[in-house]
């Protein structure tokens, strides 16, 4: 069980059986898709640290494992610098980007060690924000789209914890957006059963973002980010 799974508080087994059913659905038309970006180097090891970082920090934190997110920022600032800025740069990135995400992981890992644990992980999410955009210069399955539509779900989540309707309100707005313009891509490769579930999902963020029922949208969230992983899978099941 990762991480994820144990801060989502999702039961795994039945999870599971979910994604596999989904994944399931999307089968054979799944496989039919090529790869995305296939013309353009490989993604970096380093880069994909730089998200997986990120997002085990955000669970972490909110675990409040205070030694462990003191860690991983440290190591997730040491790759900023190094392999992730040198992947970058090989690939023409303009040096503001390199500089920005140095400087988000440098904030993130000055506030690991005492800051408030809603905050260490709403800077692990900014750092995540960076990542679709950092992928989009690499090959690889999964459309870059989806981790922008991941940070998203986490970052409604984040603001509903600290009580920033307003800006869980716009978070909102920009997820459904993001879904509006990806639905398509993600109907073309047969995935239609996780089509139904995220318009159902979005519809339900947007009635929520509009209540004061803070508990059912993080709950409505984590399921967001459940579906995630789905969508996540079926792309990499395309060959």
């Amino acid at each position: 069980m990762s991480v994820t799974d144990r801060v989502r508080g999702r039961k795994p087994a039945a999870a599971a059986v979910g994604a596999v059913a989904m994944l399931a659905a999307a089968g054979a038309a799944s496989a039919a898709l090529g790869s995305f970006g296939a013309e353009r180097p490989s993604l970096p090891g380093s880069l994909q640290r730089v998200e997986m970082g990120s997002e085990d920090i955000i669970d972490l934190a909110l675990r409040e494992k205070r030694g462990l997110v003191v860690f991983r920022a440290n190591r997730l600032r040491t790759t900023a610098h190094g392999a992730a800025a040198e992947a970058l740069r090989d690939v023409g990135a303009p040096a503001g980007a390199v500089a920005e995400l140095e400087r988000r992981t440098d904030r993130l890992a000055a506030l690991a060690p005492k800051a408030p644990f809603l905050t260490v992980a709403l800077a692990a999410n900014h750092v995540f924000e960076l990542v679709p955009r950092l992928f989009a210069r690499f090959g690889g399955r999964v459309p870059p789209t989806v981790l922008g539509i991941d940070q998203l779900e986490f970052e409604a989540k984040l603001r509903s914890l600290a009580g920033e309707q307003a800006v869980v309100r716009k978070t909102v707005q920009k997820l459904a957006r993001s879904w509006a313009a990806f639905r398509e891509e993600v109907v073309a490769v047969g995935a239609d059963s996780v089509t139904r579930k995220f318009d159902t999902h979005v519809a339900a963020m947007k009635r929520l973002a509009g209540s004061s029922d803070r508990k059912a949208l993080q709950a409505e969230a984590d399921h967001g980010l459940d579906l995630v992983d789905v969508l996540e899978g079926v792309f990499r099941r395309s060959r």
